[in-house]
């Protein structure tokens, strides 16, 4: 009984330890995703009212870009999927 009370603390402080690496994974992908926001925020403001010429605007993109793969490294087809568009769009109606 005493090994079966101690396998059990085991398993409470394994569960425990478990609950708190995925409370820190959250923590560490909601502030990845704000950042997310703020790049892409970023990035939509300065081709509504930057100056830029048609020429420089695949540079502001790929910095945006850069910036969202060092996040997410394995997203760069999402971002020219959902994002790269969405700033052309922004560009040709604003810009």
């Amino acid at each position: 009984t005493k090994e079966k009370k101690k396998g059990l603390f085991e398993k409470v402080k394994e569960k425990r330890d478990h609950s708190k690496l995925l409370k820190e994974e959250k923590e560490d992908l909601v502030e990845k995703i704000n950042q997310l926001r703020l790049i892409v925020d970023r990035t939509a403001h300065l081709l509504m009212h930057g100056r830029y010429c048609a020429e420089e605007v695949p540079e502001v993109i790929q910095q945006a870009r850069s910036k969202v793969l060092e996040l997410f490294p394995d997203k760069g087809d999402l971002f020219d999927l959902i994002y790269l568009p969405r700033f052309m769009r922004l560009f040709r109606d604003w810009g």
